[in-house]
């Protein structure tokens, strides 16, 4: 089990060993911070489903899910980042 805390005071988030954590923040440090939370999820379930088919990973639903809702916290704590930086910029 994987535990992440928040620097901007969201709920910690635990997942799994399993969870491609890396891959994921990897991919969303190179996506703007304003980017919706609809993309994000395309953004993983299309990355979970080109895995799928070259046969690099073996994804189950809630595999899947786990990594969306990993994508989605960070995200959020890009977000938080973001504003606390312009917020402290002046």
């Amino acid at each position: 089990m994987q535990t992440f805390q928040s620097m901007h005071g969201s709920p910690d988030i635990a997942v799994s060993d399993e969870c491609p954590t890396n891959e994921i923040r990897l991919k969303l440090d190179r996506i703007h911070v304003g980017t919706s939370f609809s993309i994000i999820r395309e953004e993983i379930n299309q990355a979970v489903e080109r895995q799928q088919a070259a046969g690099v990973a073996a994804w189950t639903a809630s595999k899947r899910l786990e990594a969306v809702r990993f994508a989605e916290w960070y995200h959020h704590e890009n977000q938080a980042e973001y504003r606390h930086a312009m917020a402290n910029s002046a």
